[in-house]
């Protein structure tokens, strides 16, 4: 089924990226699409109405320092140069959801991201052999909405988010890259030792996770990068988002109270709800 015609998805979205209070640089993107032009990908402005004819794309990044021969100092210059993982997979996961526009089916859908996160996998693993890169993988999480049908792809750290009413869901719970791992994505034949890895650009094979959920009226998506989930709880995070239910409001409350908490990195909220129009709402689209 063709999930967004005849009409268009309608999305209020905000979006918010600060290094924070402990970090100097920040490694992490995010991309808003509405697969016939680029709206925007880092960053966007306060908040915007998006409306894509086939759907709305969104997507967040965070990069990892997994590269422990690395100076602070050469670190710290190289970001400032911007030679940050993160874009590179942004540009990449960009390039994937614009280039062909969005499928026509559930099953291809999920198909075209995980193409998607292989394709963004491995443009990070050839940009991490220039010396320049601070960090050499990505956490991504991916998500496609088409009126009332999320389909997300997750690789790495990174979350998603569902608020609806008094609950919030995690969608995507992200396995994360432990920070006593040692070995370099620039030495491919190093294998990590004693942790899971699934992010983008590590020298295994990635394994993406899928997810699938419906969106009504009043729900809100969010993507998160994990410098807000380490310092915030589910419950404050719905704490905040239910005293504050514009995705303006929302992410900018999300991100002054995790860089009170002064957590270890850096952090990247995306939030979005539905536009509901008076005569869709008669036909119910977002059913």
């Amino acid at each position: 089924m063709y999930r967004s015609a005849p009409s268009p998805t309608r999305l209020h979205i905000a979006a918010r990226t600060a290094a924070g209070r402990k970090l100097k640089g920040n490694l992490d993107a995010y991309v808003v699409t509405d697969f016939d032009r680029c709206v925007a990908r880092d960053p966007l402005a306060a908040g915007e109405a998006i409306s894509g004819l086939a759907g709305v794309g969104l997507a967040i990044f965070s990069g990892h320092f997994l590269d422990w021969s690395r100076n602070p100092s050469e670190s710290e210059r190289a970001a400032a140069q911007g030679f940050r993982i993160a874009n590179v997979a942004s540009g990449a996961v960009f390039d994937g959801l614009t280039q062909q526009g969005a499928p026509r089916g559930d099953g291809e859908m999920r198909r075209r991201l995980g193409e998607i996160l292989w394709a963004a996998h491995n443009t990070i693993q050839a940009a991490a052999r220039d010396r320049r890169f601070v960090d050499t993988a990505a956490s991504a999480t991916v998500a496609v909405i088409q009126r009332e049908r999320v389909e997300i792809a997750q690789a790495g750290d990174t979350h998603a988010y569902l608020r609806r009413g008094n609950r919030l869901v995690q969608v995507s719970r992200g396995d994360r890259i432990e920070d006593n791992s040692r070995y370099s994505v620039n030495a491919p034949n190093v294998a990590p030792v004693n942790t899971v890895v699934r992010a983008l650009g590590v020298p295994v094979p990635i394994e993406p996770s899928y997810f699938t959920v419906d969106m009504r009226p009043g729900d809100m998506l969010l993507l998160c990068t994990r410098g807000l989930t380490e310092v915030l709880g589910d419950s404050d995070i719905l704490d905040l988002i239910r005293r504050n239910e514009d995705p303006i409001a929302a992410c900018s409350a999300l991100m002054r109270a995790a860089v009170d908490k002064r957590g270890e990195h850096n952090i990247t909220v995306v939030a979005a709800t539905p536009i509901v129009v008076a005569d869709e709402q008669q036909q119910g689209p977002w059913r």
